[in-house]
């Protein structure tokens, strides 16, 4: 008697189990690819709850720090200090929030460091330019600088026109250039669209919607500019010579150093032969000169 090999039904069974492995093999890549696209949003939930973590920790310091003022001053200064660097590590993370900088601003102030404080006090303002309480403290911040230079009375007024868009946040003006925007292209169709019943727009109308979008763009472009590309700053430290060149061996500009926190506008910034990097700065009285930029902030 001769045994019988059922040959296709063997093959079936291969081909079964071939099915099932590739079955096995789509459900292994689906999970690799489900996971992939889920991994940005888990990284992005941990980065959000160690920041919350963060700033929880750093308020709690500044809270503490608050409280023990009158009765421990080196254990306040010890917990100011703790919040500062707390807030300081959230904002390295990208982080663009004014009431981040604003509290990173008044721990700073609480530590004696006003040229820091001024820095975020100022870095807030960019994003929320009419904060009244911001605006308040760097006020308070700026009446501690012991040199104290102020601009020309026509300074001031011509400075104040040409720097607008501090006048509303970017995000006002975006809104505001897009309204003008859309507003002007809406009323000129109906000024030559052909109606029954013809629309009067009047052409200074037109030339006012126009402006806005203008004036509106050019200052969210530069809010944003200014964000991204920072074009002021502060003295860090205090004896900062003031030199006439990007060196050491030039001689200075004015006699009296400069104090920290005396602010400034940033002109360019260049290397000497020993590659240090030096900024040549404007007071606000409208000198110019050269620091070095290890010893200043950037705003």
């Amino acid at each position: 008697m001769s045994m019988q090999l059922h040959g296709y039904n063997m093959l079936g069974g291969l081909a079964k189990t071939g099915n099932r492995v590739a079955i096995h093999a789509q459900r292994r890549w689906l999970v690799m690819l489900a996971m992939l696209l889920c991994l940005p949003h888990a990284v992005m939930a941990e980065d959000t709850a160690s920041r919350s973590t963060l700033l929880a920790q750093a308020q709690e310091a500044y809270d503490q720090a608050v409280a023990m003022q009158a009765p421990n001053r080196l254990k306040a200064r010890t917990l100011f200090s703790d919040a500062l660097k707390k807030y300081e590590s959230v904002l390295d993370q990208d982080v663009q929030n004014a009431g981040v900088l604003f509290n990173a601003g008044n721990a700073a102030y609480r530590l004696g460091d006003y040229a820091k404080a001024i820095v975020y006090y100022r870095r807030a303002l960019l994003i929320e330019p009419n904060a009244a309480d911001i605006q308040q403290n760097l006020s308070q911040a700026r009446r501690q600088v012991t040199l104290q230079i102020e601009p020309p009375t026509e300074r001031k007024i011509f400075a104040s026109l040409l720097t607008y868009d501090r006048w509303l946040a970017p995000s006002v003006w975006k809104y505001l250039a897009y309204a003008a925007y859309v507003g002007f292209w809406l009323l000129l169709t109906l000024r030559i669209a052909r109606w029954r019943q013809p629309v009067s727009v009047p052409t200074a109308l037109l030339a006012l919607c126009l402006l806005l979008a203008l004036v509106a763009g050019r200052a969210f472009w530069v809010a944003a500019e200014r964000f991204e590309n920072p074009a002021a700053g502060v003295v860090a430290r205090g004896q900062t010579e003031l030199l006439k060149g990007n060196g050491t061996g030039y001689q200075r500009r004015i006699d009296e150093p400069l104090t920290a926190g005396v602010e400034f506008e940033l002109i360019e910034q260049r290397p000497d032969p020993d590659q240090r990097l030096w900024y040549r700065i404007r007071l606000a009285d409208g000198t110019d000169g050269w620091i070095l930029a290890e010893r200043a902030l950037l705003i």
